[in-house]
């Protein structure tokens, strides 16, 4: 079963069909090393090699910036 290991992942640069401008796929399924894997195959083949994740991933909300500003304590006269 293939993994992640054979290959560092970097976005692949692809056109529009009918269009010159530039887009960078953001899916390592996109790569020529990976393009005949699904993402589900690779992630067996790094769990078989006994790669893990680094880390939990960090949640939208934990991540967020704070949507109201503070507002600054009054002082007492």
């Amino acid at each position: 079963m293939p993994g992640t290991d054979t290959v560092p992942y970097i976005a692949t640069e692809d056109r529009e069909p009918g269009s010159t401008q530039r887009v960078y796929l953001q899916s390592i399924v996109a790569m020529p090393a990976y393009r005949r894997n699904s993402l589900e195959e690779l992630r067996v083949g790094d769990y078989q090699k006994g790669r893990r994740p680094a880390s939990e991933p960090v949640s939208a909300r934990e991540n967020a910036a704070p949507t109201d500003t503070p507002r600054r304590a009054r002082r007492r006269k």
